[in-house]
């Protein structure tokens, strides 16, 4: 005979646990309820930035590829970093196939063990605890200049991008090289872009005086520092994301065994009472 005591302390364990889950839920989706103000603001400057790093042009001309694999290191977010290090792992097989010289970066400790297993390698630079700082233009520009530390054709950022609280996908940046960033300018200059007539100025500012110089390298440095901020930011709420959608599976299957639970016990519990009662009908008769 199952004990229905046993079963209590189950089912209150489960109840315990179901509560835990919605909390870890609802926590998470507080957090994106700033998302679409932020998405909003910076997308008028990626359209406008995004041009420059074209790099259809120069695809025959690179040789040099940095992969940089952006993961989170929070709980219940398995799925997630799953998806990002296998499109990573994807890109890294096609890369090699081409011969191209490879180095990755990545972030969190997920990414830095899988590369250690699979890729040792290629592995030139792991970051720890930055999901702990808030995401800003200071911090991503710090986190640019540690990637400008590296020679490279091409910069490949993989991220995971938001576009519900239940549903994210896979995306990367393809960020062109200092020497391909310019071209793309002066080749937009004189194409006729309607944004030519200020990088016309800068380029003849540039040619003109030297104190100019620092100038487009400067603004190089703040476009990649932009889309990587986008890409951090773009991760960290599709981590958000997949945290609320992982509890809200984990409430729906912990919810089906709680009531499939509930039943064994008063099944239990019903027979448990039957039984006695059978004793104490059977002691009286005896007596």
């Amino acid at each position: 005979m199952i004990d229905p005591k046993k079963i209590l302390k189950q089912l209150k364990s489960y109840e315990r646990f179901k509560l835990l889950t919605k909390a870890i839920q609802m926590v998470a989706l507080s957090q994106l309820s700033s998302l679409k103000t932020k998405i909003a603001s910076r997308q008028y400057a990626l359209s406008t930035i995004l041009p420059f790093f074209d790099t259809n042009a120069y695809s025959d001309k690179d040789s040099s590829y940095l992969v940089f694999s952006i993961t989170v290191d929070k709980s219940c977010c398995g799925p997630h970093n799953g998806n990002i290090l296998k499109a990573s792992k994807s890109i890294v097989e096609e890369l090699k196939e081409k011969n191209k010289n490879i180095k990755i970066v990545s972030i969190g400790r997920k990414a830095k063990f899988f590369f250690k297993k699979s890729y040792r390698s290629f592995q030139a630079l792991n970051i720890f605890n930055l999901d702990k700082e808030p995401l800003s233009l200071f911090t991503s520009l710090i986190l640019t200049e540690k990637l400008m530390e590296f020679s490279f054709d091409r910069l490949l950022i993989i991220f995971n991008r938001f576009y519900s609280a239940f549903t994210q996908k896979v995306s990367f940046y393809d960020v062109c090289s200092f020497s391909f960033f310019t071209n793309n300018i002066i080749d937009r200059s004189r194409e006729g872009d309607k944004l030519s007539h200020i990088y016309t100025s800068i380029l003849n500012s540039l040619s003109g005086d030297t104190s100019f110089a620092p100038l487009l390298d400067d603004f190089y440095l703040y476009s990649v520092s932009l889309v990587c901020l986008d890409a951090l930011e773009e991760n960290e709420y599709s981590a958000l994301g997949a945290r609320a959608t992982a509890m809200n599976n984990a409430t729906k299957n912990v919810s089906d065994l709680i009531d499939s639970l509930r039943l064994l016990y008063n099944k239990a519990r019903q027979e448990s009472i039957t039984n006695e009662l059978i004793e104490i009908v059977s002691c009286v008769n005896i007596v």
